[in-house]
This record gives structure tokens, C-alpha cells and sequence, in this order.
């Protein structure tokens, strides 16, 4: 048996957060202070890269007027109404740390959650989370049971419960995934990931919505990159006007012809560069 791939430390590298924007005026000046909360608490170098994918309230002004308060955070405006995943591919273009965070702007989820991910990246390449927020019917987890009960005496392979319920879409979304690209994380739409920033050399995304996420798994699985358990998270549901949830066009792009070729990233900064890196304190 090969012995398991063992990877550079980096948890205690400098961290680039991407917060993905979508009229998130209301709120925004509140997120933003709780994600400088807990990267300076962190005490190590780091920047916010706030993209607004061409939001119709104030977001992106409000954005650019907080600079002067928080000098951590640099805005990317998309001048059209951008999916996530256009979002996501212009943050993660100009990220420069070893660490890379993204998620979303709004309050779904928590800065406070990110200490749970550092403790898990020295040992593989990408930790997700899983948005637990509601019970698991009964339906579903004997389901589940069953499904565990069979993987583990046919494949020998042990599976973990349900750690909290999504619906039955995502139910179903999450089988058909995993027989199509063989992806086995429990939740695909969860905007809470830490990486490592040199898998994305390897990885262009190439979905503009939601599928993003999912493509990213699916990508990452094929390369034969190192995905952790995923961790479970508070989570919020968003209130008001979020972007559109179309994926099958992303889908059948993906499927029918995946792009593995090399992607240029900005230059690294190094954490010893202090002079010009964002300091955490």
C-alpha cells in the first residue's frame, strides 16, 4: 500500500480571504469588521479581497469608502451582474497568499468558524464545510443508514452520518454527483472552503454560477488532490434577493469538457514582505 501523501505545513501562513458580494449593502460594514476581528486576531499577515459581481444597491461604493478604515481590503468590481463563480475565478486571480478563504459577503456564514480549518489544512489540500442547520428527517436517515450499512459490508468503506439536513434537492444533487464525477463530500454548495492557493494553478474554474463550488470538488478529486472531512458550520439562510441558483449549463460544460490547463495567479508575496503585505494588529 502507498504511503499517504504528506504536504507542507501551512496553516500558519498568511491567508487571503475572498468574500464573494451581491447586494450586500445592508450588512456589509458589519461583515467586514467581523472577518478584520478575526484575522487580526489570527496575528499573521493577511489581505480581504472583496468582489462585487455587479450588485444593484451600494455595495461596491460602501466597499471602496471602507478602505480608508480597514486597510486590508481591496475591492474587485465586476462591471456586470456576475454568478458566483465569476466572482469566485476574479478573487481567486488576484489572491496572493499561500492560504486562500472564500465565501460569502453576507452573514450566512461566520468568521469565527475559520480556526476549525486551519487546525485540518497541513494535512490535505482543500477542508469544506457543511451548513448545519436543520434536522435530519426520518426518512432521510434511514436513508442514510442504509446507504452506510451497504458501503461498509460490500466496499469495506465506512461512511458518517448525516451531520445535519439540507433539503431533499440537495439530497438528490448530491447523488447525482457522486455518481457522475465521484465526488463523496455530503454538502456541494457550501461558499466556506480553505485551500491551499497552488491547487487553482492546476484548476480554472470554469463555471459562472453556483455549480462553481461543485466543479472545484470534482476538479480537485481528479487531480488527486487531498479534500478533508468536511467540518460542520453555523449557518444562516440569506434573507432578501440572492443570485440565481441556475447550474446545468455550468454542468454539462464541466462534463463535456473540463479544463485542466494552467492558470496564471498574481505574483506571491511571501510573508516576510511586511513592507507591502496587509498586517494583521
Amino acid at each position: 500500500m502507498p504511503e499517504p501523501q504528506t504536504l507542507p505545513p501551512v496553516a500558519d501562513q498568511p491567508i487571503s480571504v475572498v468574500l464573494l458580494a451581491y447586494n450586500d449593502d445592508a450588512h456589509l460594514e458589519s461583515v467586514l469588521d467581523a472577518w478584520t476581528a478575526e484575522l487580526n486576531a489570527l496575528g499573521r499577515t493577511h489581505e480581504i479581497l472583496l468582489v462585487d459581481g455587479g450588485s444593484s444597491d451600494n455595495t461596491a461604493t460602501k466597499a471602496e469608502n471602507l478602505c480608508a478604515r480597514l486597510p486590508a481590503l481591496r475591492v474587485i468590481p465586476l462591471p456586470l451582474p456576475a454568478g458566483i463563480g465569476a466572482s469566485l475565478r476574479a478573487g481567486v486571480a488576484q489572491a496572493q497568499f499561500p492560504l486562500i478563504l472564500y465565501t460569502t459577503a453576507d452573514e450566512q456564514y461566520q468568521p469565527a468558524d475559520l480556526p476549525a480549518f486551519l487546525k485540518e489544512i497541513d494535512r490535505v489540500h482543500l477542508v469544506s464545510g457543511f451548513r448545519r442547520w436543520q434536522p435530519v428527517p426520518f426518512l432521510a436517515r434511514v436513508l442514510s443508514a442504509t446507504y452506510r450499512i451497504v458501503a461498509r459490508v460490500f466496499f469495506d468503506f465506512p461512511m458518517p452520518p448525516l451531520p445535519g439536513w439540507l433539503g431533499w434537492n440537495e439530497y438528490l444533487y448530491r447523488l447525482l454527483i457522486r455518481v457522475i464525477f465521484a465526488v463523496r463530500s455530503m454538502d456541494l454548495n457550501c461558499y466556506y472552503v480553505l485551500c491551499r492557493r497552488e491547487i487553482f494553478s492546476r484548476l480554472p474554474i470554469q463555471s459562472d454560477g453556483t455549480f462553481a463550488q461543485t466543479e472545484i470538488l470534482a476538479k480537485a478529486n481528479f487531480l488527486g488532490c487531498l479534500i478533508g472531512e468536511e467540518i460542520p458550520i453555523t449557518y444562516r439562510p440569506r434573507e432578501g434577493e440572492g443570485r440565481r441558483t441556475d447550474w446545468f449549463a455550468d454542468f454539462n460544460r464541466v462534463r463535456g469538457d473540463p479544463d485542466f490547463s494552467s492558470v496564471a495567479l498574481a505574483p506571491f508575496k511571501a510573508a516576510e514582505e511586511k513592507d507591502t503585505a496587509p498586517i494583521a494588529g
